[in-house]
């Protein structure tokens, strides 16, 4: 006989596991609704990598052209107006930081990238790293960090990618607001709608305006589908490093080679280079780029005195270079000219240097032409880099021009100072007066002349100058700070009769590999040894020793992720 009671059991037992089942799939369906599936993730995954692909090549394409003044610059999500435009897909020209908006997949030249449910992707990008506003420029080196937010970890990222998913009804929670996320991509009149970040990501993501702070995963129970890739620092930093390094050899070098030679090399028949800048001493950069005497290894000294704020830039520093009362100025008439200068009279012709100007009296013959060469010295000119100006407004002098050409030499002493020889017409223009002649006595008619040199004779090198067009991305963005510099001991500045590198290979730099060098820069890449910059330890920025002892050798190893020294030869030995 059939025991009812047993078979009844069994059934309800079975009908609570089906019960029990089916709460079960429904409880894993609230807490997974709006997840993707699986494929749909790896589908997601594949398009994001191609995207960050696309960005990271971007960057590094842009980072090495002449034209940008802001190598490492990360475009702006696409501008809000375009949506629905020919120009959809195109990044703003600026934008509030941090921005988050849709991926420029056009202006990185991509087609519209979409994800797993039809959606084109979303993009966020790190303060520091995007234009702000279009007069603005950035400070973007081997030391910039991100500083997005990702799940909680700080300064995680310079950028996130998203793949939005399916729109999600999202339920409030603890910082996360209740969305019903409508996609409406044309109002009832036809006209294209802005998108709205809300109805695309959740939670942290989608904050208005955006916290920086961003997350690659939902709380648990939490509707959430966003699908994130980050791009780091460590990912764009070698990319930008090695465009750095392309430009600095093809914009940079070049400027410092023509320093050395046609500003200070053509007296000795050799170029000349300054002395360096202690890279260190009690902290970093103590000496804010002032050249020292006789230091051959350093920072490139880059003090600058025109058109600059000491109050806000470290670097400005007017009397650095000076003129200098000892060894006395001088003066003479070169050939060509018929006006006689008076120097056994009273008044007595003479010069007197103040630190700004060098100002020449000269009592002269009443007419005639004087083509008059004035000679000054001028200190830590050696130190600085300064370039010789005969454009400068020098008083009692003619313009210059073919007929009455100007000229300005110079050349370099042991201590760093520099003679500096300035010639031209003088004007004929001059105040009437009596001079004395001392033997026989005799009063005779005289004109009196004045002449002055400012010390902006000595002016600043392009390389100086932040907003210079050509090389203002170098010191503007801080490479200056990174790239160690040393010239070899025959063509320094102290070097008053150099012995030519290349003749003497002893007085060369070398690079290991058989490489000779005047001069060159070493760019020593991020930090690898994960310390803080800036630092006074040499070592937390080169990472051979070789690179780093002070001696004349020097080795280029391949860059990797123990080695990102990279050698540049400024100019290299014949």
């Amino acid at each position: 006989m059939t025991d009812v009671r047993a078979g009844g059991g069994a059934a309800l037992l079975g009908l609570v596991a089906i019960l029990a089942l089916a709460i079960a799939a429904l409880f894993i369906a609230r807490i997974e609704r709006g997840h993707s599936s699986a494929a749909e993730r790896r589908h997601n995954g594949e398009v994001l990598r191609y995207a960050r692909e696309a960005l990271l090549g971007h960057v590094t394409l842009q980072a090495a052209l002449a034209s940008e003044a802001n190598p490492g610059r990360l475009p702006c999500p696409e501008a809000a107006g375009f949506f629905g435009t020919a120009s959809e897909g195109v990044a703003a020209a600026s934008c509030r930081l941090p921005a988050i908006g849709r991926l420029p997949w056009r202006t990185l030249g991509l087609e519209k990238l979409r994800d797993a449910a039809g959606e084109a992707l979303w993009y966020a990008v790190s303060p520091g790293w995007a234009l702000p506003n279009t007069t603005s420029s950035l400070k973007l080196n081997s030391n910039s960090t991100g500083q997005l937010a990702v799940d909680g970890s700080a300064g995680a990222a310079v950028a996130i990618i998203f793949a939005p998913g399916r729109p999600l009804q999202v339920a409030a929670s603890p910082g996360c607001p209740a969305r019903d996320q409508g996609r409406r991509v044309k109002d009832i009149a036809g006209n294209a709608v802005t998108p709205d970040v809300r109805d695309y990501l959740e939670c942290e993501n989608a904050a208005v305006p955006s916290t920086g702070s961003f997350a690659t995963r939902g709380a648990s129970g939490r509707a959430f589908n966003d699908q994130a890739i980050v791009v780091t620092a460590a990912e764009i930093l070698p990319l930008l490093e090695a465009a750095v390094a392309i430009r600095t050899e093809r914009e940079i070098a070049p400027a410092l080679r023509a320093y050395a030679g046609s500003e200070w090399g053509l007296e000795s028949g050799s170029p000349l280079y300054p002395y360096a800048a202690r890279f260190a001493a009690a902290s970093f950069n103590p000496d804010n780029h002032r050249g020292q005497a006789g230091e051959l290894q350093g920072l490139l000294p880059l003090t600058r005195a025109q058109g600059c704020n000491p109050a806000s830039d470290p670097r400005c520093d007017a009397a650095f270079v000076a003129w200098l009362a000892a060894p006395a100025p001088a003066f003479a008439a070169l050939p060509g000219s018929s006006m006689q200068i008076y120097t056994d009279h009273v008044p007595m012709s003479q010069c007197v240097a103040g630190a700004a100007e060098v100002q020449c009296t000269l009592y002269t013959s009443p007419n005639g032409a004087l083509n008059l060469a004035v000679s000054a010295t001028a200190s830590n000119v050696a130190m600085a880099l300064r370039r010789l100006d005969k454009a400068v407004a020098a008083q009692g002098f003619a313009p210059d021009g073919p007929a009455s050409p100007r000229a300005a030499a110079g050349s370099f002493n042991t201590d760093g100072s520099a003679r500096i020889t300035f010639s031209g017409l003088v004007d004929a223009a001059g105040t009437p007066a009596t001079c004395t002649r001392a033997s026989p006595p005799a009063a005779v008619p005289c004109q009196r002349r004045v002449v002055s040199l400012p010390i902006e004779v000595l002016a600043d090198h392009a390389l100086l100058d932040p907003q210079a067009p050509a090389t203002g991305w170098f010191v503007r963005n801080d490479w200056h700070q990174l790239a160690y510099y040393a010239v070899s001991p025959g063509h320094a500045a102290s070097s008053s009769a150099p012995r030519t590198c290349g003749l003497a290979p002893a007085d060369c730099l070398s690079v290991a590999g058989g490489k000779r060098a005047r001069a060159l820069l070493v760019l020593p890449g991020r930090s690898l040894s994960g310390k803080s910059r800036p630092s006074a330890d040499l070592a937390d920025y080169l990472d051979s020793d070789e690179n780093r002892n002070g001696d004349a050798v020097f080795e280029q190893r391949r860059v990797n992720r123990s080695f990102n020294d990279r050698v540049l030869l400024v100019e290299a030995a014949p």
